[in-house]
């Protein structure tokens, strides 16, 4: 069992701890990437979430169970591993060329991009209502993002294109399923993305390499401790009696992110970005109680 969940938390504090970790993995991440090149800070995390996972699994099990897989369970774990390091590499390389306030908000995006997939897949369109709540949400988080000014013009394409690749590997796995049990199928996928960010980090290299230090790795793996911790704690507080309600808190956990980026990086909102924030609340809310 993991070593967080050993500790016993009402789910007011789950809900707390969830909050808190989801809203500074990526304001710890930004820290990471001063000194770290993207590859080089997905490989650290890779490598973190790997050995968090294999404290609750057995790796002489999950080395006899892999080896077994058949060659198209490979192949789609390949792929799966492969666009997985691909949609972090490039969120990782947004989150370098600009302010974390304006990229972690498009981490929110991947529901809606799943939502324009289905929409391709299956030619129809969701109930109106349905419709115009996802369309403010979208709205909100491209106010968010746009709504400022950004020294480097192309921050956007890597910030969008991760989203996207992502939201492509969970309608993959849905689709195409591996096959066999999921925390073997997720740490196989785990080390073919450790494996491509390490080959990536030949290619995307940082500026100054001395700038690395303990410092930045830290943070590095701070920054994949809570994204693997928070939704484990998020899970945890549904034994709320509102359970509602814990989802729409949890559901803003940008809000800790805004804040963790204005005492660690001197970042704010733009009046623009301030009107992004509203729609993404009004438009959380409305899928949470209304819809």
């Amino acid at each position: 069992m993991d070593m967080l969940l050993t500790i016993h938390f009402s789910w007011l504090g789950y809900l707390a701890l969830a909050l808190l970790l989801s809203g500074l993995a990526f304001v710890f991440a930004k820290i990471s990437l001063q000194g770290l090149s993207a590859p080089q800070s997905v490989l650290i995390a890779g490598v973190t979430m790997l050995v968090l996972r294999f404290t609750t699994l057995d790796f002489r099990g999950f080395w006899h169970s892999i080896v077994r897989f058949s060659s198209h369970q490979w192949l789609l774990m390949i792929i799966y591993g492969v666009l997985l390091a691909v949609a972090w590499i490039t969120f990782y390389l947004g989150l370098q060329m600009t302010d974390c306030v304006a990229v972690a908000p498009f981490a929110l995006m991947v529901p809606v991009i799943r939502l324009v997939i289905a929409l391709i897949i299956k030619r129809s369109i969701p109930d109106v209502p349905r419709l115009i709540m996802w369309s403010v949400f979208a709205l909100g988080i491209l106010l968010m993002g746009f709504g400022r000014e950004h020294k480097n013009k192309i921050w956007w394409l890597p910030t969008v294109t991760g989203p996207v690749v992502y939201a492509l590997v969970l309608e993959g796995t849905k689709r195409y399923p591996v096959g066999g049990r999921d925390s073997i199928i997720h740490c196989g996928i785990l080390m073919i993305l450790c494996i491509v960010s390490c080959m990536a980090s030949f290619l995307l290299k940082h500026g100054d390499l001395k700038k690395v230090t303990v410092y930045h790795v830290l943070f590095g793996v701070l920054a994949a401790i809570c994204l693997h911790y928070g939704p484990v704690c998020a899970s945890m507080a549904t034994a709320a009696p509102y359970p509602s309600a814990v989802k729409f808190i949890y559901a803003l956990w940008i809000l800790v992110t805004i804040l963790g980026c204005r005492l660690f990086h001197k970042e704010s909102l733009t009046k623009i970005a301030w009107g992004g924030l509203a729609l993404l609340v009004v438009a959380t809310a409305c899928r949470m109680f209304l819809l």
